[in-house]
């Protein structure tokens, strides 16, 4: 534990606090939900706030109002709910044989992925934290018919759908087990529960905005025209391979990128070989069968989702190392391997982390770049040359606000060179902020209205007699542009 805070602490500028977009919203939105409502502060006009969950921003509360600006405050927020999720998932495995739990939870807490992320101020680790802490619950509670017991189960499960909408899978996977078990009581207990927390949220940004679930809305527009079964088709060809490899070559284990293919192939099939006889080799309680459903669901929603990361395995790669090491058991019990599987594959593992994690480190103490650290100049360029009172468009439009505080809206993609400035008019938009946009999550086909508009693609429709560039920094490789209103 303390070695793994060690590392998380020294891995702690692996991403500055901002860069994402989504970690400037979540911040926002609890900076608004410390004024009583739940809105963009960023946008002039502060329209309600439904594309981010409320659950993160909730948990930040404490922080922001706290320590205001200090973002520190809030990394280290996130290593605490990391070594929080690394104690409570030594306990969830407490019946688990030494050689699963031990490998599970080192592995799980001294991964890559892991360590360069445990500072992100993102709901991925928070909503790990609240899974384990949730399966802990059932294991100790599943068999009680307390009413209490399981409206707290189900706060917790409709809690993990705030901070992340795939936590409806957890709260689904529950429900259905119950519901296979015949106990009725706990089923309607469970799902008073989870409606009576699920409905105004979703009724309020119904009301609001017109759209109940942004979530839902971005999922859904691959299959909004054509066949769904061949968009279905089209977008699991496309991320069953990206996850396999994210998975089995570059977190599991974090095999070197100069392996051959062929060992590529035979690792994978080794591990989803032991993870299966994991499976089905020994036979899960009810509290089992609930995973099985959820990491079943939660790998359906994302082999059918239009947008692919790493960091989306961040959430079950510790389940994922439980059924391993269990299938590595089994092995050992049938005595097919002189030795203990489970130790071996913990102690190759291990070796394969040092030298990725001692990158992540370097880079983390000693390097600058893109990642890690902010456009300053820019930034303080915008604050000292452009009026509080200004208004800009960006694509990381929140991350200008925290940043400089102007108010600023997200590009339009959709627009032709004409309705641009026409759009940006009406907006009464005064400056445009132009930065690199190859780290920004993108779709399977990279031109829907949910993409990144790249700098190249935005100053095509850029007129000088329209707009003026009134600011460039080419080592942050950024522009500002000046909306001409004469």
């Amino acid at each position: 534990m303390i070695i793994s805070c060690v590392l998380y602490l020294l891995s702690l500028n692996a991403y500055y606090v901002g860069g994402f977009n989504d970690d400037a919203f979540y911040i926002l939105g609890a900076r608004s939900l410390l004024q009583g409502r739940y809105v963009e502060l960023n946008t002039p006009g502060a329209p309600p706030l439904i594309n981010y969950m409320p659950g993160y921003p909730l948990l930040l509360v404490p922080v922001v109002a706290i320590f205001g600006g200090h973002f520190v405050w809030y990394q280290l927020y996130s290593i605490l709910m990391v070594l929080g999720t690394v104690f409570l998932l030594w306990r969830l495995l407490d019946q688990e044989p030494l050689s699963v739990r031990v490998p599970t939870v080192l592995l799980s807490a001294f991964n890559p992925l892991v360590v360069s992320t445990s500072g992100v101020v993102l709901s991925d680790i928070p909503f790990l934290f609240l899974s384990v802490f949730l399966f802990n619950l059932l294991k100790e509670r599943w068999q009680s018919e307390n009413a209490a017991s399981w409206a707290l189960i189900s706060f917790v499960a409709i809690s993990a759908y705030y901070m992340r909408i795939i936590g409806a899978a957890l709260c689904i996977a529950i429900i259905l087990v119950l519901v296979v078990e015949r106990r009725w009581r706990a089923v309607l207990v469970s799902a008073a529960v989870m409606l009576s927390f699920f409905l105004p949220f979703y009724l309020r940004n119904l009301w609001a905005r017109g759209i109940g679930s942004w979530y839902v809305a971005e999922f859904s527009d691959p299959y909004a025209s054509g066949s769904i079964l061949k968009r279905i088709g089209e977008l699991v060809s496309w991320q069953f391979p990206f996850y396999l490899h994210e998975l089995f070559v570059r977190s599991f284990f974090r095999w070197p990128p100069s392996f051959p293919l062929e060992f590529e192939f035979l690792a994978i099939a080794i591990c989803i070989g032991a993870l299966l006889i994991g499976i089905f080799k020994r036979k899960p309680r009810s509290v089992g069968y609930v995973m099985l459903i959820y990491l079943a669901l939660y790998a359906a929603v994302h082999l059918a989702w239009h947008r692919q990361a790493s960091r989306y395995l961040i959430p079950v790669l510790p389940f994922v190392y439980h059924g391993f090491f269990r299938g590595l058991k089994v092995i050992d019990d049938k005595k097919w391997l002189p030795a203990s599987a489970g130790w071996i594959a913990m102690a190759i593992a291990l070796l394969l982390f040092i030298k990725p994690v001692q990158y992540i480190i370097h880079t983390s103490l000693y390097v600058h770049n893109a990642v890690n650290t902010p456009p300053e100049k820019t930034f303080s360029w915008i604050q000292f040359h452009t009026s509080p009172d200004a208004v800009f468009a960006a694509e990381l439009d929140a991350q200008l606000y925290l940043f400089t505080e102007r108010k600023t809206f997200h590009f339009r993609k959709d627009l032709s060179r004409v309705d641009f400035y026409r759009w940006s008019r009406m907006q009464n938009i005064d400056y445009l902020l132009l930065i690199p946009t190859d780290f920004i999550l993108a779709t399977k086909n990279k031109n829907t209205v949910h993409d990144p508009l790249s700098a190249d693609a935005l100053q095509a429709i850029l007129v000088p007699d329209r707009f003026e560039k009134v600011f460039e920094n080419a080592e942050e490789r950024t522009q500002v542009w000046k909306v001409i209103k004469a």
